[in-house]
């Protein structure tokens, strides 16, 4: 009796961990893993997610329709397979992820150099496709966990997430370029980017009034740049 129940349990185990079909190159998920209750997580003011309730999405080519949600502080990306079983892709593949719910966003995994220079796989919202480049936004959430507050020198019950600065990368559609470069947020160092191109960036800049905050502001600094170059 033991056996047989032991395998019915691994039957419904596998069947968690299917594949996707991408057409010609699989992604494949049986290396997903079950996402494990976090209980420092619990009653914590905020979210950690982008969006909290899971939402019917395509990966890749696959024509199923699978539940979908980001985490953004534990870096995964959690598929429901159902109300009990919460599973999160395997943070090594590659994953195209266009959401059903009629807001047309998109999602990717992308590799890119965080600020010691290390390489780095996450998931970006593709926000604009141009003959020349894709801009991309990355939401930042940070959680902040319990600590001892001055006034009653006693530690505060529970944790919070806080909502970072949105940061925007872009990828140059380019044989000679074709890396996730982020926007940087202050003036100088977001004029050098430019290169040769630096003096007459910042004297666009200087006259919109550009400040890296909002997409818009993104869009016209990439427009104007590639306009320069082309």
């Amino acid at each position: 009796m033991r056996k047989l129940t032991g395998l019915i349990f691994f039957l419904i185990s596998f069947c968690v961990v299917a594949q996707i079909d991408s057409g010609s190159n699989q992604v494949d998920m049986e290396l997903a893993s079950f996402v494990n209750p976090r209980p420092e997580y619990d009653n914590s003011e905020g979210s950690r997610y982008l969006f909290e309730d899971f939402t019917p999405a395509k990966i890749n080519d696959s024509q199923k329709t699978h539940l979908v949600r980001f985490d953004v502080v534990e870096n995964t990306i959690e598929i429901q397979k159902s109300e009990t079983k919460i599973i999160s892709l395997p943070k090594d593949q590659e994953y195209t992820i266009e959401l059903l719910n009629g807001s047309n966003k998109i999602y990717r995994t992308l590799s890119y150099n965080d600020k010691k220079g290390d390489l780095k796989i996450t998931f970006f919202e593709e926000i604009k496709k141009t003959h020349h480049y894709t801009l991309y936004s990355k939401e930042q959430i940070f959680y902040v966990p319990p600590k001892e507050t001055k006034v009653h020198y006693e530690e505060s019950k529970y944790g919070k997430f806080i909502e970072g600065r949105t940061k925007y990368y872009f990828v140059e559609h380019s044989p000679e370029s074709s890396r996730l470069i982020e926007i940087p947020k202050k003036k100088k160092t977001l004029i050098n980017l430019f290169g040769k191109y630096s003096s007459p960036m910042a004297q666009f800049i200087k006259k919109e009034k550009i400040k890296i905050e909002e997409e818009e502001d993104a869009f016209k600094i990439l427009d104007h740049y590639f306009k320069l170059k082309s």
